[in-house]
């Protein structure tokens, strides 16, 4: 796969994860939000990073702390 269709196919999913995340934590709460946005926890990887390092893992087999960049 070129990194022009990876990164074609992230910005397609990108939208739909945010949209997926959303729903699962109002399903969860019960409830509309309470706070503002962005006042809850931060990911320290952003997606692109996040799926990029899980397909490194799956593919290689070495220990997710040794595909972590700093």
């Amino acid at each position: 796969m070129s990194r022009q269709h990876f990164g074609e196919l992230l910005d397609e999913l990108e939208p739909k994860w945010e949209s997926w995340c959303k729903s699962e934590r109002h399903d969860r709460r019960g409830h509309i939000r309470r706070r503002r946005a962005g006042a809850g926890p931060r990911y320290e990887l952003a997606l692109r990073d996040r799926v990029v390092i899980t397909l490194s893992y799956l593919g290689t087999g070495l220990p997710q702390d040794a595909l972590a960049v700093v």
